[in-house]
């Protein structure tokens, strides 16, 4: 009895997801209109990283749009925008 608990608890942890992780700190960024699967915006950092805001405001869809973020990352979010890592915004503004 005492494998197959173990082994039943040693399962759970193995295939547990990890859904989010967070940005502690603003991360700069420019946003950008990404013309795949109909079209959405992006956020890329100057070092390279690509983000997909879940939740961007509308008043921050403007390409060429330079910004300061920071939020969620969800690593299990599924969508047809197979870009970036998907983010649920915590804290957007315009950089200055």
């Amino acid at each position: 009895m005492k494998k197959t608990t173990l082994f039943l608890i040693l399962c759970v942890f193995t295939f547990l997801p990890l859904t989010s992780c967070e940005s502690s700190e603003n991360i700069k960024g420019v946003v950008t209109y990404i013309e795949l699967e109909g079209g959405f915006y992006g956020i890329i950092t100057p070092d390279g990283e690509k983000y997909r805001p879940l939740n961007l405001p509308e008043e921050f869809k403007k390409d060429g749009l330079e910004v300061e973020f920071r939020g969620e990352i969800q690593d299990d979010a599924i969508g047809i925008h197979m870009w970036g890592k998907a983010i649920v915004l915590e804290e957007i503004k315009k950089a200055s």
